[in-house]
């Protein structure tokens, strides 16, 4: 890192380093041994204005967060007219199934009393006989 003001410059000069999987490690030792050589470097290494890791990343991630219009912002916007798209489908189906629920409870009680008169209409026949 060009312009760190102490005897770091870089993470690996601390014990931070990436692993083969491009993940973040650790190693205490050279952590510990970093910290009680110059604890001052550790902290302008991370705080330094404009060379800082700090300041770096949030200039890294401004395009995903900034001013609530970044990449975050869209892929937000996104899911939520997706959602919205879907309760408007729950919605729609849920009227479909209440009004065929309605249909098919006047079409049972129809049938149910289509039944009674043929039940009606069996029993005098059977009366007849």
């Amino acid at each position: 890192m060009t312009g760190s003001t102490g005897s770091f410059a870089a993470l690996a000069q601390i014990g931070i380093k990436t692993d083969a999987t491009g993940k973040l490690a650790i190693d205490d030792d050279d952590l510990d041994e970093a910290m009680n050589k110059d604890m001052s470097s550790i902290s302008s290494l991370f705080t330094a204005a404009d060379t800082g890791i700090s300041d770096l990343l949030t200039s890294k991630i401004e395009v995903y967060t900034e001013d609530l219009e970044g990449l975050f912002k869209t892929k937000i916007d996104s899911y939520n007219d997706r959602i919205d798209r879907l309760d408007d489908s729950i919605s729609d189906k849920e009227r479909e199934i209440s009004a065929l629920v309605t249909r098919l409870r006047r079409q049972f009680s129809a049938m149910e009393m289509a039944m009674n008169n043929f039940n009606i209409q069996g029993a005098s026949l059977n009366s007849l006989m």
